[in-house]
């Protein structure tokens, strides 16, 4: 399997691993908060056995993909070429640069939203990137 090939499904599936939180597991929580099923599934297995048993398999998915970035495809990826870093690893050039690209590419196409009493809550899209910020009146108690 080439190895960019190979980075891009490690990334799918955590991406998979998302989606399935935000479902499956999110269900599964409301369902607890509300008492647990009301009738046990075909397996067995009631809700909190259903949460307990999904952190086993989770734990173990998880520290496989963990291992396998670090271990094989992040040293791999920097053999050839390609250098995953973060912001503090950026020289002056490259911290001006990338200021310059979020202030002329990224900013103009930011959407602010406010919440008040005014304005019902937004709606926030499925895996979208978003900053919530409390703005309070310095003066106001």
């Amino acid at each position: 399997m080439p190895l960019l090939e190979r980075a891009k499904f490690l990334a799918i599936s955590s991406q998979g691993m998302d989606e399935f939180f935000q479902v499956r597991v999110a269900g599964l929580k409301e369902q607890l908060a509300a008492g647990g099923a009301l009738k046990l599934p075909p397996d067995g297995m009631g809700t909190q056995a259903q949460l307990d048993a999904i952190r086993d398999k989770v734990l173990a998915i998880t520290a496989r993909q963990d291992a396998t970035w670090t271990g094989d495809l992040q040293p791999r990826l920097r053999k050839a070429g390609y250098d995953v870093i973060g912001a503090h690893q950026l020289d002056e050039t490259e911290t001006t640069w990338l200021a310059a690209y979020f202030r002329d590419s990224v900013f103009p196409v930011l959407t602010p939203l406010a919440v008040d009493p005014a304005h019902p809550f937004p709606y926030i899209s499925n895996l979208s990137l978003n900053l919530a910020v409390l703005v309070r009146d310095p003066q106001a108690r």
